[in-house]
């Protein structure tokens, strides 16, 4: 009644349906295709920053946001950590290491 695996394993690879796909690549993904078409070139180098800069982007969120704590047990208040700190990505205007935070203490 049932097929053993390994006849199901050449059914699947030996079909003609499986050749297909083999036959229909995208074109300009490989390195034969890049060197006849080398305006595609900008367009892979300006995916790749844009996917370099979304992960940078994300890392810096999971590491140096005060939101976040990954060891609850050495630092349980991360919050706390970041009171004269600056957290924004940018901010040319104000010095954070001599303004006090206006948030309320909570221990106290």
């Amino acid at each position: 009644m049932f097929l053993h695996i390994s006849k199901i394993f050449y059914l699947v690879i030996a079909s003609s349906w499986f050749k297909q796909f083999e036959v229909l690549k995208m074109q300009g993904l490989g390195l034969q295709s890049l060197k006849k078409n080398p305006a595609l070139i900008p367009l892979y180098v300006c995916v790749a920053a844009g996917a370099v800069g979304a992960v940078y982007y994300m890392t810096r969120l999971a590491t140096r946001n005060p939101d976040v704590t990954w060891n609850r047990t050495s630092n349980p208040e991360p919050w706390q950590e970041y009171k004269n700190k600056q957290y924004k990505f940018y901010s040319p205007i104000r010095d954070y290491s001599k303004t006090e935070s206006a948030a309320p203490k909570f221990e106290e």
